[in-house]
């Protein structure tokens, strides 16, 4: 995937990851390519941001923590790809968080962690059949997996 003027990209990651999201977006592009913004970027900022990112001259726009989710912080039309580093708390906020960003011709990848997300394996699968969608073998993997662990430690 190459991002330009007509295929952008919106990456979101919370505070935690971002030092390492910023190290792997400045490997793979020019920094003139990519900006983001966060609960802590001023108003003028976002404002910069979100003008890059509406008239095509920002090809990636990470957005950090909240700013994923806010209700105040409007793009101009969904981007061709949504990368979520880090999954959302709850299933019902991970679907919000796609509602508010993407529409039908956007590709989603999302990073879920059995070690940190794991109980959000069965809500997830539910939403995906629910939505028609397959569930990745991986995730499905992962969830037996567990689920014979839990019954390992069981008397």
């Amino acid at each position: 995937y190459e991002p330009n003027q007509d295929r952008q990209m919106v990456v979101t990651a919370t505070a935690a990851s971002l030092p390492d999201v910023l190290a792997l977006l400045a490997e793979c592009m020019e920094a003139s390519d990519f900006d983001s913004i966060s609960s802590d970027s001023g108003k003028d900022r976002r404002r910069e941001a979100l003008e890059g990112y509406d008239t095509g001259n920002i090809f990636v726009l990470l957005l950090v923590g909240d700013t994923a989710r806010s209700k105040s912080l409007e793009l101009s039309r969904p981007p061709a790809l949504l990368v979520n580093f880090d999954f959302a708390g709850s299933v019902p906020l991970y679907l919000y968080q796609l509602h508010r960003r993407v529409d039908a011709a956007t590709r989603i990848h999302s990073f879920f962690s059995p070690a940190c997300n794991g109980g959000l394996a069965v809500p997830l699968m539910v939403a995906l059949e629910d939505a028609g969608h397959e569930i990745p073998s991986d995730l499905m993997e992962n969830w037996s997996k567990s689920d014979e662990n839990k019954q390992e430690d069981e008397p």
